[in-house]
């Protein structure tokens, strides 16, 4: 998973537009209603992920930046695509301390606490999104996948930097054409059971950390990305698809869809139950597999269909409404009604063969509880008006959503809408269509199981441990991948490092040393032609440079993503709420501890063997502190920082090191940005 981010600087001056040098003058501002600039830190770059793809400003690209304290909001927008902006923001004064916020894309609706009275913003997921052709990105930088960053100011500041952040969580749809045939992929969707994914939503952006509440009593369950300009897809070949959603935690029982559709067979969709919880992190990408083998017929003896004699909700499960008493099951839907084409029933089974693979019908959760929805030829079966009509809806909505029970092998199917309204068959004329009156009862047949005859992946390192020495060439130990030695980036397959601090691991399995520590290097595996998750690991151990081991050893952190983590082995750092008014949170790459008398506190520890020489530590929020050496309670206090400031603990040999927050209210809490240990082996 890589973390998406992208920096600017704000100047407070009225430089031109054509100054585009990072090498700011320190100036005083006089900034009541004058223009400001903005400029990306990197000009050309809007967004960078970890493989070093990058996407660019363009002219017309706007933000917005307002006041925490009193809601000022200025609109800046780029004058080309080279990352100036250029805006106003009136009676605002930046050498006051202050807290500001910085979103991508601009909104006149997007508002602090200050200035709107419920201190919501508005970010909209999922409306309409599209990707350009396969394998892009370039969307996910646009209107749906807003980013965020969060800042300070004081008399000191001259210049405000923000790390901007994505509010969203990005999905990876691999598609793997399994079919004989080439395919054109039209769209993907990404949809849950229970989880709200997209939709406009309430942001309140002073929240720690961000807090997010549906708009709407409905939101979104899916999302539909529309893939514009796609090409065939080649048998074997795969394709790339990025959806971005709203943050949220899959719960164990959840159920995950992935449906593709395609201008030759409509859509194919697979279902996949979790079996503990998943988180999809706003930042993130979470890669999802998805293996295309949709078949113009079903001709497998195996795939026979059986009469279903109770009600057991499968969403993978493939099904077709009959009519025994007329042996007609529905094959199409038309403008009015549905039509019934004949076929034959012997013994409640129907040959696969015999099949139209048009008329098979797939089920998803309905929009309400405890509905379905039937899905046919990419389209959801539908009830509406007061007339007896069955429709097509391509969008999921109420009249979509069926209560489905089954009764002396009759099945009872009654529109959530309008629960008079049950699917039958109408023998005069014949169709199906949905009655409030007694006609002929349907059956429901469901698809034989078929056994999953996919290989279990094999994947192993060719050693379960390594050593390597800083400043001398590293060979990782060899991957081999269901019998072949994986030599390059392979789809599926994903590299994580346990503490990057110590070392960082390409998509290719090739291993960057940083510091001295222990790691482990884990390799995951997922794909639709194999069974279940592969995975193997092999555990790191990085010495120092020879004739270099009881020298000091320095390692920093300027970004955090956890509360408690290693640094590189040897330093680790956890949290406590102590005495603060909330529990310690992550917002922004900054670790938040809280106010109190003392409040949050910080613990800084080496591990066995090892004394710690000095400590810095950075915040971006003016405050007060004090800390204990080998010791929880704090033995020093008082110690007053500035917003962006740091403090340095030098001439120590201590085993930990307790800092503790003493800001006294929510605007000297102790948010730190940055820490550097130098420590001695012993």
């Amino acid at each position: 998973m890589k973390k998406l981010f992208f920096a600017l600087g704000l100047m407070l001056s009225a430089l031109a537009l054509t100054n585009c040098s990072n090498n700011y003058d320190e100036v005083t501002p006089n900034v009541q209603g004058e223009e400001f600039e903005i400029f990306a830190s990197t000009p050309s770059t809007k967004t960078v992920l970890g493989d070093g793809f990058v996407t660019s400003w363009k002219a017309g690209d706007a933000i917005n930046l307002f006041c925490g304290a009193d809601g000022s909001q200025g609109k800046f927008t780029t004058a080309a695509a080279d990352g100036v902006f250029k805006g106003t923001l009136s009676g605002v004064d930046f050498t006051q301390e202050n807290t500001w916020y910085a979103v991508y894309p601009y909104g006149e609706f997007l508002k602090t606490a200050a200035a709107n009275a419920d201190g919501d913003g508005y970010i909209s997921f999922g409306n309409n999104c599209s990707q350009d052709g396969y394998n892009s990105y370039a969307h996910l930088t646009g209107k749906y996948a807003p980013l965020y960053g969060i800042t300070t100011t004081d008399a000191d500041n001259t210049q405000v930097a923000f790390q901007m952040h994505h509010l969203g969580s990005m999905v990876k749809v691999v598609v793997t054409n399994a079919a004989d045939k080439a395919v054109t992929i039209t769209s993907v969707k990404f949809a849950t059971k229970n989880s709200a994914i997209g939709g406009g939503h309430f942001v309140d952006l002073t929240a720690d950390p961000i807090a997010y509440k549906s708009a709407f009593p409905n939101p979104y369950k899916e999302i539909t990305l529309t893939v514009k300009n796609g090409t065939a897809l080649a048998p074997g070949a795969k394709a790339e698809f990025y959806i971005a959603t709203l943050p949220f935690v899959a719960a164990a029982g959840e159920e995950l869809t992935l449906a593709v559709t395609t201008t030759e067979r409509g859509e194919d969709s697979v279902v996949k139950s979790l079996t503990s919880a998943v988180k999809f992190e706003a930042g993130h990408i979470k890669p999802l597999n998805f293996s295309y083998d949709k078949e113009a017929t079903v001709s497998e003896a195996d795939k026979n269909f059986s009469k279903m004699t109770s009600w057991d909700a499968d969403l993978n499960g493939k099904y077709l409404l009959v009519v025994e008493s007329k042996e007609m099951y529905l094959t199409s839907v038309g403008s009015e009604y549905g039509n019934g084409t004949a076929i034959d029933i012997n013994k409640n089974t129907i040959l696969g063969t015999d099949v139209n693979a048009n008329a098979i019908i797939t089920l998803e959760a309905g929009s309400t509880s405890d509905t379905y929805s039937f899905k046919m030829g990419g389209k959801y079966l539908q009830h509406t008006g007061s007339k007896n009509t069955l429709t097509l809806s391509t969008t999921k909505n109420t009249n979509t959503s069926w209560k489905v029970s089954i009764s002396s092998g009759n099945v009872v199917i009654l529109n959530a809408a309008d629960n008079a309204r049950k699917l039958q068959w109408n023998a005069s004329s014949p169709r199906f269509a949905c009655y409030t009156s007694a006609q002929t009862a349907i059956q429901l047949y469901k698809q034989d199981a078929v056994a999953d005859t996919r290989p279990e992946a094999e994947m192993s390192f060719s050693a379960a441990t390594a050593t390597a020495t800083m400043g001398e060439a590293f060979t990782a130990p060899t991957l081999t991948l269901n019998g072949s030695v994986v030599t390059g980036a392979v789809t599926g397959l994903i590299f994580t490092s346990s503490n990057t601090n110590v070392a960082t691991v390409s998509n290719t399995g090739e291993v960057t040393l940083k510091s001295q520590g222990d790691v482990t290097i884990t390799a995951t595996y997922v794909n639709d032609a194999y069974k279940g998750e592969a995975e193997a690991s092999y555990k790191l151990t990085v010495n120092p440079a020879a004739g270099h081991e009881n020298d000091p050893v320095t390692v920093k952190m300027t970004s955090f993503s956890a509360t408690s983590a290693s640094m590189d082995g040897v330093i680790s750092y956890t949290t406590a709420k102590g005495g603060g008014t909330s529990n310690p949170a992550v917002n922004g790459g900054e670790i938040r501890l809280y106010q109190g008398s003392p409040g949050g506190n910080i613990t800084i520890k080496a591990a066995a063997g090892y004394k710690i020489q000095s400590i810095t530590i950075g915040s971006s929020m003016k405050t007060t502190l004090g800390y204990g050496v080998d010791s929880a309670t704090a033995s020093v206090k008082n110690i007053s920082m500035t917003a962006g400031g740091k403090y340095t603990l030098k001439n120590q040999s201590a085993q930990n090191v307790t800092f503790h927050c003493y800001g006294s209210d929510k605007n000297s809490r102790l948010y730190v940005n940055y820490l550097e240990v130098t420590y001695v082996k012993e």
